[in-house]
């Protein structure tokens, strides 16, 4: 559980063209780390790939 919570905050913290890197948007970041620290489960994406 602490892993996932240094995760969100690194994600948090990353600018644009970092999360563009990996394939995420500045939304998808804060969407991940707004989440609460017991929610482990990926998160399920649609057939657009969005979540």
């Amino acid at each position: 559980m602490l892993r996932a919570i240094e995760s969100r905050r690194q994600l948090a913290a990353m600018d644009d063209r970092m999360l563009s890197d990996i394939g995420l948007s500045r939304a998808d970041a804060l969407h991940e780390a707004d989440r609460r620290s017991w929610d482990l489960a990926p998160r399920r994406r649609d057939r657009d790939g969005r979540a």
